[in-house]
């Protein structure tokens, strides 16, 4: 997060995606008893060791922090009601899954696309 909000990656019109990667070793490092509490005290996190869950509970962060940054910045004129609807795609990866990384490359050209003819006006 950036100080000063006119520098603010929010202040510019941005398609962001964010890529939670290499959950195989985020899984493992969950199971170890100390990392777990560490991840729970850094991300106010009150749920289970679930790699699933855990990763739902960072991307709901991460959605937060640009509603934040989106009002401060006066870029989040309009409320919303739910973190889903916040202009940023997040994608958990793991780069040895060919098949889903094949998803995530279609989901992002589909993002992108999607976000330039909204730019240009030609969709709401």
């Amino acid at each position: 997060i950036v100080a000063d909000p006119e520098a603010s990656v929010v202040a510019y019109k941005l398609c962001r995606i964010v890529f939670l990667n290499k959950m195989d070793i985020f899984t493992e490092k969950l199971k170890n008893e100390k990392k777990f509490k560490e991840f729970k005290e850094a991300l106010q996190y009150s749920g289970e060791a679930d790699a699933d869950k855990c990763a739902a509970h960072v991307a709901d962060r991460l959605r937060e922090i640009v509603v934040k940054e989106e009002e401060k910045s006066g870029g989040g004129g309009q409320k919303r009601g739910k973190l889903e609807e916040v202009s940023v795609k997040i994608h958990v990866t793991n780069a040895l899954d060919t098949e889903m990384m094949q998803k995530v490359a279609s989901d992002i050209k589909v993002s992108i696309l999607t976000f330039t003819l909204k730019d240009l006006g030609m969709i709401l």
